[in-house]
């Protein structure tokens, strides 16, 4: 994992006056790219003005590229998605697909785990909204309706976890598929026996766990076999 992972929420930009001073512009920049901030060049660039500071926007724009090369990997969308992070379409069009490729599988996992989570929550404050004695007959008559609908979220949102669970197993299965295919082609010859005995048994474990979604079960049982073969 990259030292550097950090889920960034980017927001308004800010910067003091000494670091307009400073001038460390590279190091601005690298610090944004490597928290997955925005380009705020034209941000630091009007608050420095009021310190009549201007932006070296060429090393600002240097710095920022090279933190992006440390954001941008698939372990870092790894990172970034199991965080739940919000992803802000940073990464140039030659490193967004390594990072989108880690990041959309466990971002969808972990942020319906949230949701249901916030929607457990909900329908455990409506519960007891209509188990207390003192809650009048209209308020509790809403409740009741409201828990109903949070129910059906619920019921919803975990379909949507099954599918999303199911997805992330067969991604780290074909991840782990086309590493070991890669470390096929370079192996010697004495190493490939057990390399192609690795695929083998990683193509058994894909076919085990698509054969898996077909039953409720299976569903439930998906997320620990894969880890067997981490």
């Amino acid at each position: 994992m990259v030292a550097t992972a950090i889920m960034y929420i980017s927001g308004c930009a800010s910067i003091s006056k000494e670091q307009c001073e400073l001038g460390d512009w590279y190091q601005i920049g690298l610090a944004d790219g490597q928290k997955g901030k925005e380009n705020s060049a034209a941000d630091y660039s009007k608050d420095c003005a009021e310190f009549k500071v201007k932006v070296d926007l060429d090393k600002y724009n240097q710095g920022r590229a090279e933190g992006l090369n440390s954001y941008c990997s698939y372990d870092n969308g790894v990172f970034v998605g199991e965080q739940a992070g919000i992803y802000q379409n940073v990464c140039p069009a030659d490193l967004s697909a390594e990072f989108l490729a880690g990041y959309r599988p466990h971002f969808n996992v972990t942020s319906t785990q949230n949701k249901i989570r916030d929607k457990r929550i909900e329908a455990s404050v409506l519960e007891e909204t209509i188990k207390d004695k003192e809650t009048d007959k209209n308020t509790k008559s809403d409740a009741k309706a409201n828990l109903k609908v949070v129910k059906e979220d619920i019921r919803q949102l975990n379909d949507s976890l099954n599918t999303y669970e199911y997805e992330l197993a067969i991604h780290k299965i074909d991840r782990e598929i086309m590493l070991t295919q890669r470390q096929l082609e370079d192996a010697k010859e004495q190493d490939k026996v057990q390399i192609v005995k690795r695929l083998k048994e990683l193509q058994e474990n894909k076919s085990m766990i698509e054969d898996m979604k077909l039953t409720e079960e299976g569903i439930r049982s998906i997320k620990s076999v894969v880890e067997l073969f981490k």
